[in-house]
């Protein structure tokens, strides 16, 4: 049996207006993302995820332990990008979430089509900082911090 993989390259950002994405499956996904605009030239999503809090017992008298899961912990994303002052979608929408302290919907577009839809993360999220590296030998790289607002969704790719 042949090992699957799904290649990252190829992957898609959409950051979208909160108010008017519904994307509980592919159909309102892909409604939303023509709404939304696409983050050029990314380089790097990082990672998406969540922690559980977990909380250890253990008596003095024995030596016997036990362990609890508590809340959830949201994480944040690094997008990476390479610099486009020209860039009057993605890129800038990312600029103007900063400055207004403003959510969005996030939505990830992994490169598995199967035939219908590939699969899709979706998630709210804030811009919390932005850097702008500038180094010798290198392209200008723009960086936004995403802040994961809501529990990633996943909707699978459908090959029917």
């Amino acid at each position: 049996m042949a090992i699957s993989i799904t290649n990252s390259q190829g992957s898609k950002l959409y950051v979208c207006a909160t108010s008017a994405a519904a994307v509980a499956n592919p159909t309102e996904i892909a409604t939303a993302i023509t709404a939304g605009k696409q983050v050029g030239c990314l380089q790097d999503l990082g990672a998406i995820g969540s922690t559980r809090s977990v909380q250890e017992y253990s008596c003095l008298s024995q030596d016997d332990t036990t362990k609890s899961s508590g809340s959830l912990s949201l994480g944040n994303i690094s997008v990476s990008m390479l610099f486009n002052a020209l860039d009057a979608a993605g890129q800038s929408e990312l600029r103007s979430m900063y400055a207004s302290n403003s959510t969005r919907t996030m939505i990830v577009e992994l490169n598995d089509n199967a035939g219908v839809s590939p699969t899709y993360i979706t998630f709210e999220g804030f811009v919390s900082g932005q850097e702008v590296a500038i180094q010798k030998d290198n392209a200008v790289m723009i960086t936004s911090t995403v802040e994961i607002a809501s529990t990633p969704a996943f909707v699978e790719a459908t090959s029917v």
